[in-house]
């Protein structure tokens, strides 16, 4: 029995993994195919609503009419069950996401709206000074939903009932964050000055600490000062490359400094994409079988339908050391990707310093856009010579 238990623990993992593997992948129908089957727990129990909403978040990246009944019956669990009122809001939220999906924007409109209401009835009741991620993430949703339906200066509108709502203080790093976010839909959607002076937003607050922060160890700051210092490297790094693909000027090398500090943490968003991953990996030589070296980069499309209205056919991959390109491979791209995988060719040993991967998109119209992350490699790999010894 125990034997038997053992093996079905393995097995849900396994069912989990690969869960997690074809969401990351947007393959929606087998998530939501392995998703049924997993366990849900007892009606009403907080893992059974768990499950009922993450079923519904499944449905609605389907774009599934089955969504809005699943929502209905999120509604009845928590009208029936005490504890779990909070997901009231998360509800409205995923709605607007459908109607959003729909292109049903009054019925979206409408939504997210619900979904405030009761994320400011929460902030004020429990008196906070700052707007909680929760709340910021149904603005933002709100705004995504303006943008894109060519309507800045309505998501400008909602800007400024945020910051009315929050502290805007040098602490309140939710609504900084929300802002990086916020000008990367600006990007995505190329209200590029608008996109610039939501950077400078969050330039004008932190640009002084991040040069004290800048000049200290990496272990002797703060977690705060890790969050600012993250925050503005990536806001500089945003705000450069889309210099660059306004102006197709410059090597970039200059700001991406500090980006490749601790690489892990400061990954990047583009127009098209956000950097979700990027290693080295040592692998077989397909000719010698010797160990060599290959540069690997995970991409989040961030808009599956612009990717298809700009005709992008696909993607050089390219890495770059002082200033040459030491390694470049082309792909070409499915409209049903929503994880880009990129694999370089191999190369027997990588020098430490600091690398820049480039991602060139190849659009229909012979354009070419840019997607630029900074990597630190901080010895010399060499595979061949590390087994030699």
């Amino acid at each position: 029995e125990a034997q038997g238990q053992g093996d079905d623990e393995e097995y849900l993992d396994y069912l989990s993994l690969a869960l997690q593997e074809f969401e990351d992948a947007g393959k929606y129908e087998e998530a939501f195919h392995i998703l049924t089957s997993l366990p849900s727990g007892p009606i009403g129990s907080p893992e059974n609503i768990e499950h009922q909403v993450q079923l519904a978040q499944m449905l609605i990246r389907m774009n599934d009419d089955r969504a809005l009944d699943q929502l209905a019956t999120i509604e009845e669990l928590i009208s029936k069950y005490p504890g779990s009122e909070n997901l009231q809001a998360t509800v409205h939220t995923f709605r607007g996401t459908f109607y959003t999906n729909r292109d049903d924007v009054s019925n979206a409109e409408k939504s997210f709206r619900a979904a405030i209401t009761l994320d400011l009835a929460e902030h004020e009741s429990e008196g906070y000074s700052e707007l909680s991620p929760d709340a910021l993430g149904s603005f933002i949703e709100l705004q995504k939903l303006y943008i894109s339906h060519k309507r800045p200066k309505d998501a400008q509108k909602i800007a400024e009932e945020v910051t009315k709502r929050t502290s805007g203080k040098y602490e309140d790093f939710s609504y900084y964050s929300h802002l990086l976010e916020l000008a990367n839909i600006f990007i995505e959607y190329d209200y590029t000055t608008l996109a610039e002076n939501t950077w400078d937003s969050i330039l004008s607050m932190y640009e002084t600490a991040y040069k004290t922060i800048a000049e200290k160890e990496r272990e002797d700051r703060s977690p705060s000062e890790c969050s600012v210092f993250g925050m503005v490297t990536k806001a500089l790094n945003e705000k450069e490359m889309m210099k660059f693909n306004l102006l197709k000027t410059g090597r970039y090398n200059d700001v991406t400094r500090d980006l490749d500090v601790d690489p892990f943490e400061h990954r990047v968003s583009s127009k098209f994409f956000d950097t979700t991953s990027f290693n080295i990996i040592v692998t077989p030589s397909p000719d010698t079988g010797l160990p060599c070296v290959q540069f690997i980069m995970e991409l989040n499309v961030r808009n599956r339908e612009m990717m298809k209205q700009l005709k992008v056919m696909g993607f050089r991959f390219r890495v770059d050391y002082k200033g040459d390109t030491i390694l470049q491979r082309k792909y070409l791209y499915h409209s049903e990707d929503q994880l880009v995988v990129l694999l370089s060719d191999p190369i027997e040993k990588v020098n430490a310093g600091h690398h820049l991967l480039v991602i060139e998109v190849f659009l229909g119209d012979e354009q070419r856009y840019y997607h630029f992350q900074a990597f630190n490699i901080p010895t010399t790999v060499n595979p061949s010579e590390t087994l030699g010894e």
